[in-house]
């Protein structure tokens, strides 16, 4: 194979893994206006599946409220921000019984850009998808903003109602606003076809391939 062919084939190898790589973030929503500060109450994680105009959010209820799990137990509101403005028909993929409730204000957090909600009690969810789409200039921190305005417990990317727990006590909280901008530690996770391609492609690169001496007449 010669240095040219050579070359050019590593650049396609390249240029597709660079390009079908999707970004993922996580962050954890570890303050609360009810419940102590500094635990992992809710996680948030963001991806782009390496599709443009397409930002999707996965948000999760984890262990320390799981623990404590009494009647219609689940997240109830969530509250995030964006760069750019945002409607009920940019934000897709709802479940059929929560809505999109436009900006406002979560529990001392501040005001969000942007809210969804459960219709009723009975809807709460322990995990919550959905996407924003219908924005070609968006990425994934187009979504990692603080919240706005006077917020007694500080601004942050995300805040979150969840209600139907029992947490113990002088009194007893069956309901709490949590939010957070902490980074999640990052997970053990598969290498993806795109990081294959990335390795074969600097090895086509860095490593000639012989061919066949040239004969001397």
């Amino acid at each position: 194979m010669s240095s040219v062919w050579r070359g050019f084939v590593g650049f396609v190898v390249l240029a597709f893994a660079t390009c079908s790589d999707a970004a993922l973030v996580s962050y954890d929503l570890d303050q609360s206006n009810e419940l102590p500060d500094g635990r992992a109450y809710l996680r948030v994680t963001i991806d782009d599946q390496g599709l443009p105009g397409r930002i999707n959010f996965n948000v999760s209820v984890l262990s320390p409220l799981l623990a404590i799990v009494d009647q219609n137990f689940g997240l109830q509101r969530f509250g995030f921000n964006s760069s750019f403005s945002l409607s009920s028909a940019k934000v897709i993929g709802l479940p059929g019984d929560w809505r999109y409730d436009g900006s406002g204000s979560m529990g001392g957090f501040g005001r969000y850009d942007a809210l969804v909600e459960a219709n009723t009690g009975n809807a709460r969810l322990r995990a919550l998808s959905f996407s924003i789409t219908g924005i070609s200039l968006d990425t994934i921190s187009s979504y990692l903003l603080p919240s706005s305005g006077h917020a007694e417990n500080g601004n942050f990317f995300f805040a979150a109602h969840v209600g139907g727990f029992n947490f113990p006590g002088e009194y007893c909280v069956t309901s709490a606003y949590f939010a957070g901008s902490r980074p999640s530690l990052p997970a053990t996770v598969p290498l993806p076809a795109s990081a294959w391609l990335l390795l074969v492609g600097l090895g086509v690169l860095a490593f000639p391939v012989r061919g066949r001496p040239t004969r001397v007449r």
